[in-house]
């Protein structure tokens, strides 16, 4: 077999992999050389790029931005588009808007990057039909770049880094109603009252944090704490007390959120602290759940001491007065849909 011969084999069969991946609707991508092969087999199989709804591109070096832009573009039946830097590169593209093409992608309803806001802006501005939105830190000094878009009258979630980005979008996102954060760090100047799911983190020893939401999210139904990694000062500062502290009061100002349904709190870090068991401490904590009338399910991850990896995840559903356990897994842990769902 010639050289050229065996070339054009290897060619074939790479194409053939290349069209059955296609076929599945779905691409995925970690290196900028296999967002290359799929874009130079759409360039000459035009009819199969509205096979493609997802894209999933997760790439582990950048060097150049164009072959990404270029597939993108072809793709114009995508309802799913994920978009991961390496955090090597997400300097050097921090403003460019050339990463992603400036069209309208009519099914688009989900997008995921973790690029700067700036990078983003353009692409963002022309996808009115965009309903879930997840994004890294914004990179921007004082006002976000998304703060103009008008394009987000359709979305309904967002997971940000920066909660004062999600604050500056609301003004075009009025169907809001899902939001997650790291940290509630801003003052909102009025109430988010659509929204009806909120995952964020505080620390363990503010017992405040609760009835901090009462003005801000008045209507929350769904709700998730998840408590920041404390330092070994925090640990050795009479740990078990203030966290008992923090819980109790959570629990009683659940009583200031009317329409709470569903309560999911995570604990970081606290080797063998007396939430680990099923004991007087979270007896008197579902006893103190009790007195809200809406509440339906409360759930607790701790990192026990008896669990090898992970921790311990237990969920609790009201049966009349009582809490039934409904869910007790060792080396459980929480992930965002257990209570943003």
């Amino acid at each position: 077999m010639s050289l050229r011969s065996s070339y054009a084999l290897r060619s074939s069969y790479k194409n053939s992999a290349v069209l059955k991946k296609l076929a599945s609707g779905i691409i995925v991508c970690s290196s900028i050389n296999q967002v290359e092969e799929f874009k130079s087999v759409l360039r000459r199989e035009r009819s199969r790029t509205h096979d493609v709804t997802i894209l999933l591109l997760d790439l582990v070096k950048v060097d150049r931005v164009a072959p990404i832009r270029e597939l993108v573009g072809f793709l114009t039946a995508l309802d799913c588009l994920a978009l991961t830097f390496p955090l090597d590169s997400i300097s050097t593209y921090r403003r460019s808007r050339s990463i992603l093409p400036s069209i309208t992608f009519s099914k688009l309803t989900t997008f995921s990057s973790n690029l700067p806001h700036a990078a983003l802006a353009s692409f963002l501005a022309h996808q009115p039909q965009l309903r879930s939105l997840t994004l890294g830190p914004c990179g921007s000094s004082c006002i976000c770049p998304l703060g103009a878009c008008t394009s987000f009258a359709n979305l309904t979630s967002v997971k940000c880094e920066d909660f004062e980005c999600v604050l500056q979008m609301r003004a075009s996102a009025s169907s809001l109603a899902s939001i997650q954060v790291v940290a509630l760090d801003v003052e909102s100047p009025e109430p988010l009252t659509n929204v009806r799911a909120l995952r964020f983190s505080a620390s363990g020893s503010d017992a405040q944090v609760v009835r901090r939401l009462t003005g801000l999210v008045p209507n929350v139904e769904l709700l998730a704490i998840i408590e920041h990694s404390p330092s070994s000062a925090e640990l050795d500062s009479q740990p078990a007390l203030a966290l008992s502290v923090s819980l109790a009061a959570w629990a009683e100002d659940f009583l200031r959120l009317p329409c709470l349904y569903k309560v999911q709190v995570q604990l970081q870090g606290r080797f063998g602290s007396c939430l680990d068991n099923d004991g007087p401490e979270v007896r008197r904590w579902l006893a103190r759940c009790s007195r809200h009338m809406t509440l339906r399910r409360v759930s607790l991850w701790t990192e026990s001491s008896n669990a090898a990896h992970g921790g311990r995840l237990r969920t609790w559903v009201r049966r009349d007065s009582n809490w039934e356990p409904v869910l007790d897994q060792q080396g459980g842990y929480l992930e965002e849909h257990h209570v943003l769902d």
